[in-house]
């Protein structure tokens, strides 16, 4: 069990790996990069909701770490939600960046576009109980690491939700890029 627990990271980032090929195989149009938008995205749309998104999302981290501290949990900050599940071989600062942006970009990929984008166009769902159904999903992704967590990412998922609507799931992956790296900055900072 304990060898499972310290491959919890590869086996997701394989699992992820395996559905976006699965994706791009039976509905390559789901991970078009401008999906689920129904919008025009030109550049500047996509780097304003990038700005607007990766705002929204780091202040809903730091905040919730800061009512985690002040409520008295003890711990490393930002850090209990992976670091004990990190690959050995992704340990060095370099790698564990790479593997974090690498992670977001597939779930991503997953959530917004092939969850979210096919809720919407083959499901035929509104847009708000697709938009119910990726976020949900991404936040019962991280039942591991507890409840606290579960309705964290649920409201980061709405977030990227809300980014991958208006500019494409590539633009939320920039933001969830964006977030783990502020936060693996941050983390490294108070160390």
């Amino acid at each position: 069990m304990a060898r499972f627990h310290n491959s919890g990271f590869e086996w997701w980032l394989i699992a992820l790996g395996l559905m976006v090929v699965i994706g791009l195989v039976l509905e390559p149009q789901l991970l078009h990069l401008t999906m689920p938008s129904k919008h025009d995205v030109t550049p500047l749309r996509a780097l304003i909701v990038f700005g607007i998104g990766l705002a929204a999302v780091v202040t809903i981290e730091v905040l919730a770490e800061r009512l985690r501290l002040a409520w008295g949990r003890d711990g490393g900050i930002y850090r209990e939600r992976y670091e004990s599940g990190l690959p050995s071989w992704a340990r060095a600062p370099q790698r564990e960046a790479a593997v974090l942006v690498g992670v977001a970009v597939l779930e991503e990929a997953v959530y917004r576009g092939i969850v979210l984008g096919g809720a919407i166009t083959l499901w035929a769902l509104t847009d708000p109980a697709a938009a119910a159904l990726s976020a949900g999903a991404f936040g019962a992704a991280h039942w591991y690491f507890g409840a606290r967590q579960i309705v964290l990412k649920s409201l980061l998922g709405a977030v990227l939700v809300t980014v991958a609507l208006a500019s494409g799931w590539i633009v939320a992956a920039a933001v969830h890029a964006g977030l783990n790296l502020v936060l693996f900055g941050l983390e490294r900072r108070t160390q």
